[in-house]
């Protein structure tokens, strides 16, 4: 029972006390009181519905607001995983650079830069600008890693390629940093509301 329900059942008690009282003052005889209690009971009945109908709305706005915060949490969790992977992707395209693609020591195929980045693609949506930045940075850095490594195969430009490749795999580590804060924050305020487990 929380403190309105309280509150709202000590109201109830010392009107009917005082209902009670005041009907003894009186003098009330059994036919006046049965007229009084149908009064006093219809009058309650009418604030007990009302009161219902807000604990509803309460509680459907809750749910509602608990719902919203578990999405955020899952899509939090979804964008730091392809996130993950892409930062491995950049890496898996220097270690190719660095090693001359010697067969054995590279498992990177440029299309999987594709991939990632359709994956995060996603995520760009004007409901959610937070995921969207994020996203954008992460898309920018793999397609301009893409476009890199097409051009250093093309034109021999293989320091340049792992420079602005190193640069975007720190940036991309620092957005995945941020990225995990967010996703504690989430978890945290989930576990308060009892929706996952600590």
């Amino acid at each position: 029972m929380n403190k309105r329900e309280k509150i709202g059942l000590i109201a109830a008690i010392v009107l009917l006390v005082a209902l009670i009282w005041l009907g003894r003052l009186n003098g009330l005889k059994t036919s006046d009181w049965a007229s009084w209690v149908q009064a006093v009971g219809s009058i309650v009945a009418i604030f007990v519905a009302l009161w219902m109908a807000q604990a509803q709305q309460r509680k459907a706005a809750g749910d509602a607001d608990d719902r919203s915060v578990y999405e955020q949490l899952q899509k939090a969790e979804t964008l730091w995983t392809l996130a993950h992977w892409a930062i491995g992707e950049m890496k898996r395209a220097l270690d190719h650079v660095e090693t001359d693609g010697a067969h054995g020591t590279s498992t990177f195929t440029p299309g999987r830069l594709d991939h990632e980045r359709e994956m995060l693609e996603r995520f760009v949506t004007p409901s959610d600008p937070e995921s969207a930045a994020f996203s954008l940075r992460i898309i920018h850095a793999l397609w301009e890693t893409r476009q890199n490594f097409d051009s250093m195969r093309d034109g021999g430009l293989r320091d340049y390629f792992m420079q602005i490749t190193l640069v975007h795999i720190q940036e991309c580590e620092k957005q995945l940093t941020l990225l995990t804060h967010r996703k504690g924050v989430l978890k945290a305020d989930c576990a308060q509301r009892g929706l996952v487990d600590e």
